[in-house]
């Protein structure tokens, strides 16, 4: 798990408590229910304020992994592979939008442009 939620970016230098690692593995478990969690019960049972909750919720979200929802916080998918499956669709999606601006970028530029196999 630890290996995991520090290659999705949720372990940050700062995070020496592991905070995130024990946010991410709460909506782990609401997942398998199809549950979301509350981010006070979450700041109760990890010991840390809401603030921090919602920060570390936050970066989950700009990850692409939490959802808001059902009056809570949900993972995107229901297990891992999903998730992952989830993330790759969103890079494909952002690669293709800077695929599109480079394209337009070397059109305005008169930049010289490769032929396509």
């Amino acid at each position: 798990m630890e290996w995991f939620c520090r290659s999705l970016g949720l372990l940050g230098k700062r995070d020496r408590n592991k905070t995130g690692m024990k946010i991410f593995a709460m909506l782990v478990e609401a997942a398998k229910e199809y549950k979301s969690v509350d981010a006070d019960v979450v700041a109760q049972k990890v010991k840390v304020t809401r603030t921090a909750v919602l920060h570390h919720i936050r970066t989950m979200e700009d990850e692409g992994l939490v959802e808001r929802g059902n009056g809570g916080f949900g993972l995107r998918a229901h297990n891992f592979r999903d998730l992952v499956d989830e993330i790759e669709k969103d890079v494909v999606r952002a690669l293709g939008s800077i695929k599109e601006i480079a394209e337009d970028m070397d059109s305005r530029m008169n930049m010289p442009v490769r032929k396509k196999d």
